[in-house]
């Protein structure tokens, strides 16, 4: 779906009024409460347990899902400029790199599709950006969400789309509610067997057959362990066949990524950036597709970054098929 000009307006004011409607909920609550944790009323039934609202965690559950936005054009409230300004002369290569890992998802949901796979799961998908993505000079043109890209390919391939952050969810199904292969589902990505055997995943993916899922700058709003662990469970749940596509921010390139990692410490946020090395691990040993594991804009030869130099990029991208029995590694 693409919109624009007053359908683009549209879809923003219900999406605005139904994220207010959330926040009415949560700041009612803690006007009565005591500081500390504060259920948040939801509109919808999470399929894992997920972080509970509260005046102290709140901005931390949405940490990941309002960065990227903001880094790509989107809104820029009190938070995001906090931690954003601490970057200084940094904002433009990470702007940049979060739109080339956006433009890669697309690309490979794509190439996913032409392969032959027909159901998708789109982990810490965050918000949708049917916006110009725009630095205030230039703009980068539309980027297409993983279920537009999928649709010339695979028409009736469903696309679920997952976040830990509510107003991620909220904009999501105010935006694209009227696509019946899409699905939106609040979970925490830590508890992946709980959200893979949840309803809300079930009634739209057939995990008995290969499923492709997109784990696209997910695992690095992890502790290190928590990363590791969600990936090996994540491998060890998905069906053979099933395909497994990462992009993770590192040190190895130009750009320092971790230079991200003490403004978001100093608000309670864990972003960590890894080595290749540490990335590649992550597969598990699964067979890597051509071209391996690579800075994200250069994986694809259509990727606008192509030709650029990779350091650029300032993470890594892979994708990996599940053989059908147990490597080494895993």
């Amino acid at each position: 779906m693409s919109l624009a000009g007053s359908q683009r307006a549209g879809w923003l004011d219900e999406a605005s009024r139904r994220v207010r409607d959330y926040t009415d909920k949560y700041l009612a609550q803690a006007a009565v409460l005591e500081p500390g944790d504060v259920p948040f009323v939801l509109a919808w039934t999470p399929a894992t347990s997920v972080p509970s609202y509260s005046r102290r965690t709140a901005t931390r559950v949405d940490a990941a899902a309002r960065l990227h936005h903001a880094l790509l054009g989107g809104t820029r409230q009190g938070f995001e400029l906090a931690i954003l300004e601490r970057l200084g002369g940094s904002w433009p290569s990470f702007f940049e790199s979060a739109r080339i890992n956006r433009r890669h998802t697309a690309l490979a949901a794509e190439h996913l599709a032409q392969a032959g796979f027909d159901q998708f799961l789109d982990l810490g998908s965050g918000m949708p950006y049917h916006f110009a993505m725009r630095d205030g000079r230039r703009s980068y043109g539309k980027v297409e969400h993983v279920h537009e890209a999928v649709a010339r390919i695979q028409p009736a391939a469903p696309v679920v789309y997952v976040d830990i952050a509510p107003i991620a969810v909220a904009f999501l199904r105010s935006s694209m509610d009227d696509d019946d292969n899409c699905a939106y589902v609040h979970g925490d990505v830590r508890h992946i067997e709980t959200l893979l055997g949840s309803r809300q995943v079930t009634e739209h993916l057939d995990l008995t057959r290969p499923v492709a899922v997109l784990a696209h700058d997910v695992l690095s709003w992890m502790t290190l362990t928590e990363g590791r662990d969600t990936a090996r469970r994540l491998r060890d749940a998905l069906p053979p066949g099933s395909a497994l596509s990462i992009t993770h921010p590192t040190d190895d390139l130009a750009q320092p990524m971790s230079k991200l990692t003490p403004p978001c410490e100093e608000a309670g946020i864990v972003y960590q950036p890894r080595p290749r090395a540490e990335i590649e691990a992550l597969f598990g040993g699964w067979p890597l597709l051509s071209p391996g594991l690579v800075p994200t804009g250069t994986w694809s030869p259509r990727h606008e970054g192509a030709e650029a130099p990779g350091d650029r990029s300032g993470a890594f991208a892979g994708i990996a098929v599940k053989p059908d029995r147990p490597t080494a590694a895993a």
